[in-house]
């Protein structure tokens, strides 16, 4: 039994294996037809353009400086001299003039761009500053003074034309009360002459009357009249009233 276990599992790895070695044949065989079916793609040439032609120095992702560093002490950069105590100075790329008139063009054109830590207003822009802080301060307090006039005549505007609608009221009123006046006493006028013509006729028509009768006729006439016309009087004082109160 154990030779026969050995037996099959042999073949099992010779049946893997004849496997594989077909995967592989057919695997060489798809390259080898993509080969022949795709041609082969020209390799690019590198080409610079003008732009890169004038790059003389490699840009880096990594700065040799710190920003702050750079800010406050590229102004001071300068090519190096022989009297620094260098032995020899060597220029390979470019003259010394041309070295020199590359950095000042580079530092003017970096103190475009670069933000200055170390700047610090000078005596003469303090004292400017002053000025113009004193002179804003002017100016705030004139247009405080002009505000203040403007809101002044408004109020006062507005108080005159309270006070004449005020008075306009008042006369409006104080007409309405002398034409009810009036117009009570034409009423009152055409009532005692409708009564004095009444009497008249009642007169006229009674013929003759006992004395103590027409003499007692005239002084009930005569009260009636005083007690209307005190009536009227009282009348004329409520109303009276009635509008210095609606003024007040």
């Amino acid at each position: 039994e154990g030779e026969k276990m050995e037996e099959e599992e042999k073949e099992e790895k010779e049946e893997e294996k004849e496997e594989e070695e077909e995967e592989e044949v057919d695997e060489k065989e798809e390259e080898a037809v993509e080969e022949a079916v795709e041609p082969e793609e020209p390799k690019p040439k590198v080409e610079l353009t003008a732009e890169d032609k004038k790059i003389v120095f490699r840009t880096r992702e990594i700065k040799d400086l710190a920003p702050f560093v750079m800010s406050t002490t590229f102004a001071k950069f300068s090519v190096p001299k022989k009297a620094e105590g260098f032995d020899e100075v060597k220029f390979e790329w470019s003259k010394e003039a041309k070295c020199e008139e590359y950095l000042k063009t580079w530092i003017l054109d970096k103190k475009l761009n670069t933000r200055i830590e170390d700047l610090a207003p000078s005596v003469w822009f303090q004292q400017k500053w002053k000025e113009w802080l004193s002179t804003v301060q002017s100016w705030h307090g004139e247009l405080g003074k002009y505000e203040n006039r403007i809101a002044k005549k408004k109020a006062e505007k507005l108080s005159k034309q309270a006070r004449k609608l005020a008075d306009k009221a008042r006369k409006e009123a104080e007409k309405v009360r002398k034409e009810a006046l009036k117009k009570a006493a034409a009423e009152k006028a055409e009532a005692d002459k409708a009564a004095a013509e009444k009497a008249a006729e009642e007169k006229k028509e009674g013929g003759e009357a006992k004395e103590g009768e027409e003499e007692a006729k005239p002084m009930e006439v005569d009260e009636q009249k005083e007690e209307e016309k005190k009536e009227e009087e009282k009348k004329e004082e409520e109303e009276e009233e009635e509008v210095e109160e609606k003024e007040e």
